[in-house]
């Protein structure tokens, strides 16, 4: 998936953060890759990716955790391979993680002594542990509450991230993409195989994606946009209700007034006499010249 950030917005909010607590803050995309830090590594870090293989170590663990967060879309709070504290945020864009907010390299307010003891056992095969040991003992530490703080921070700005468009996707999500096809199919006859072929997904995730990002299953989809539709033609044409049936796809027309009636609660008919009783006031009381035109009539002549 690829995304579009505001560099400059997403620099000034981040910086904003890390100017009240001095820790690193970084940005990821939805492959797992660095794409802004705030923020130099703490030469506790840079010391521990010195060597090509040991650089793997850290990446192994980010993406561990942000592999965490994404399938928990919830914030992740952990200790790396070598002791330090990480913490990394979900960015969700309509049901989907886009990105991650992620800070770290801090130690908590336990005593550093034996914190250092279980980073010396995990870092053993460091070929200079007497200077990790002294960057080590410069790392930031903060308390448990100040951590939970800054975790709660981070999250709700994952959100201000989404709703200002700081970091989008610029590509359509699966969901979209799904409510796309319905929009675009629903006058003739939809299956799910159909749907599958069209849309590169296999029919389980089709009918996942449905049901857990739009709240409904294929088939309830395709028949709310086909209601929805069949009201949008009852009230604005005179068109025949077997008419308005074959229109939105469903080419029975006693199926099509008993679907009608089963979701709206009356008949199609009877919306249509309720809808331009509603609406007959408010259409005689317009001038000619504000009147709505529909199928090249004025709107109060087909009331």
């Amino acid at each position: 998936m690829n995304i579009v950030i505001d560099r400059d917005k997403l620099l000034k909010l981040v910086g904003s953060f890390t100017a009240l607590i001095d820790i690193s803050l970084s940005v990821f995309d939805n492959s797992f890759a660095e794409i802004m830090r705030i923020k130099e590594k703490h030469p506790f870090c840079r010391c521990i990716q010195s060597t090509e293989i040991r650089n793997s170590l850290c990446y192994a663990s980010d993406c561990n955790a942000l592999n965490i967060a994404r399938k928990s879309k919830k914030g992740y709070i952990y200790r790396c391979h070598a002791g330090l504290i990480d913490a990394c945020f979900p960015v969700i864009e309509n049901g989907n993680v886009i990105s991650y907010l992620m800070f770290g390299q801090i130690l908590d307010n336990s005593p550093i002594k034996d914190q250092w003891k279980n980073t010396e056992k995990l870092c053993r095969w460091h070929p200079d542990i007497k200077i990790l040991r002294e960057h080590f003992f410069t790392l930031t530490q903060l308390s448990n509450q100040t951590i939970n703080a800054c975790s709660d921070i981070i999250s709700a700005c994952t959100a201000y991230v989404w709703l200002s468009e700081l970091i989008k996707s610029s590509e359509p999500s699966h969901s979209q993409r799904i409510l796309s096809y319905i929009d675009a199919n629903y006058s003739s006859k939809i299956t799910l195989d159909e749907m599958s072929e069209a849309l590169s997904l296999c029919k389980t995730t089709l009918c996942c994606i449905a049901k857990n990002q739009l709240g409904a299953n294929i088939n309830a989809l395709i028949r709310n946009k086909r209601i929805a539709m069949a009201k949008t033609y009852l009230e604005t044409t005179d068109m025949r209700i077997s008419e308005i049936a074959d229109k939105v796809g469903i080419g029975d027309n006693n199926y099509f007034v008993k679907i009608f009636k089963a979701y709206v609660g009356i008949t199609p008919s009877d919306y249509q006499k309720r809808f331009r009783r509603t609406m007959l006031p408010i259409y005689l009381e317009m001038k000619p010249t504000e009147r709505i035109i529909l199928d090249g009539r004025d709107r109060c002549e087909l009331i």
